[in-house]
């Protein structure tokens, strides 16, 4: 979902026009009449942008990156195609679009080792307003999941913010389907000649149902930005995640299981020092210990 919104964004989807600061590589100026030449003529963008020098009532922009680099909008290592089309727009003083239709598809795009593919349409109703009706498949070196979803988009223009409310399906290879809805699910997009603060969701919940569960995960950041965040799993009691920013590693995985808890534990105070013992548990490579004052 992060994904979708930064090309979003990036693609004029959202806010309805096209943000240099978003691609520095666009040769569209802010006020999107002049046509903006990088003064580094002779080295190669990425991604390459190619748009109208001026606005009509429909019009295409591809964002290409080719066979891959490295983009220089936050980093991270990007191959394939971005395809936009704009039809029946219309556009205010500052040019941005207030309606119209725009469609998304995805040309043998990757993000890493994540290909994408697929493609949306949205229905554009106001300047701070789209609904959405995306198709989506991702696949990863170890499954394929696809992701259909219809949803509205609410963005604020004095905070950056765009709120995302929706439902859909979810079906992993390993999984199966799964149905899942959107509350108040909100980005943070910081976008001023700077990468994005934080091009992760920031707050809202998410619930997802299977044939024998229904779980609502609710979270979000006190400040926007990439420090940390509080999850709480159906209605249960807060706890702190920090967050950091991600990588193309894929990392070590998640265990299977989680070794059990330690037996024969005893506290004790010897020498003025408080000393706990415990049975070794296989698979366990360390603790962590915490002081905790009980009252009544």
């Amino acid at each position: 979902m992060a994904e979708i919104a930064r090309v979003a964004r990036g693609s004029l989807v959202l806010q309805g026009k096209l943000r240099p600061e978003a691609y520095p590589s666009s040769n569209l100026s802010s006020d999107r009449k002049k046509p903006r030449r990088s003064v580094l003529a002779t080295s190669t963008p990425c991604p390459l942008i190619t748009e109208p020098e001026t606005l009509s009532s429909s019009f295409i922009i591809v964002i290409d990156y080719g066979t891959g680099c490295v983009d220089s909008f936050d980093g991270s290592r990007r191959g394939g195609k971005i395809t936009v089309a704009v039809t029946e727009a219309t556009v205010d003083s500052a040019d941005n679009i207030i309606s119209g239709f725009i469609t998304l598809a995805f040309t043998s795009y990757t993000v890493g080792q994540n290909t994408f593919g697929g493609s949306g349409s949205i229905h554009v109703t106001s300047s701070t307003s789209e609904s959405w009706d995306m198709s989506l498949t991702l696949s990863k070196p170890t499954e394929t999941q696809a992701l259909v979803f219809r949803s509205t988009v609410s963005y604020n223009d004095s905070t950056d913010l765009e709120t995302v409310n929706g439902s859909g399906t979810f079906i992993s290879s390993k999984e199966g389907p799964i149905d899942f809805s959107l509350n108040d699910l909100q980005y943070d997009f910081v976008t001023t000649h700077t990468p994005l603060t934080c091009p992760n969701p920031i707050g809202g919940s998410v619930t997802l149902s299977t044939s024998s569960r229904r779980a609502t995960l609710t979270f979000g950041i006190q400040t926007p930005g990439c420090g940390s965040a509080f999850l709480s799993l159906d209605g249960g009691a807060d706890f702190i995640v920090s967050m950091e920013e991600a990588s193309d590693d894929p990392g070590p995985g998640v265990p299977d299981s989680v070794p059990p808890a330690p037996t024969g534990l005893s506290v004790t105070s010897e020498n003025g020092q408080i000393v706990a013992r415990w049975n070794p548990v296989e698979g366990a490579t360390s603790y962590n210990l915490y002081k905790a004052t009980l009252f009544g």
